[in-house]
């Protein structure tokens, strides 16, 4: 990932986070944009959120899903850029993986006492 790109998605990252704060209900919960990844065109932008409360997670997708062309018109105006990149929102699974590994590790220590 060349300069450009990584300064892109941050200062995405951070833009997304400020729309969220804004705009998310409350009852939806806390939600954290955790990564952006960015294609090397900057055209496209792949939004990783993870959600507090995981049972809110098709809620959530569906609220940001909705919120993406509104969006993505904000960041049009509030960015200098040549484009503005195509947002696709995703949870991400990375903590639930890791948790899911500690747990195994966890097992399989149990088992060789």
């Amino acid at each position: 990932m060349n300069k450009r790109v990584q300064q892109v998605s941050k200062l995405l990252r951070r833009e997304i986070s400020d729309l969220m704060k804004e705009n998310v209900p409350e009852e939806l919960g806390m939600i954290t944009v955790m990564e952006v990844f960015i294609t090397d065109d900057l055209k496209e932008a792949k939004v990783y959120v993870s959600c507090f409360e995981s049972d809110k997670e098709k809620q959530i997708l569906s609220f940001l899903d909705r919120k993406t062309f509104d969006w993505q018109h904000q960041l049009g105006r509030r960015l200098k850029l040549r484009y503005t990149p195509k947002i696709s929102f995703q949870i991400d699974q990375s903590v639930e993986k890791i948790n899911r590994i500690d747990e195994l590790l966890a097992k399989v220590q149990k088992e060789d006492k």
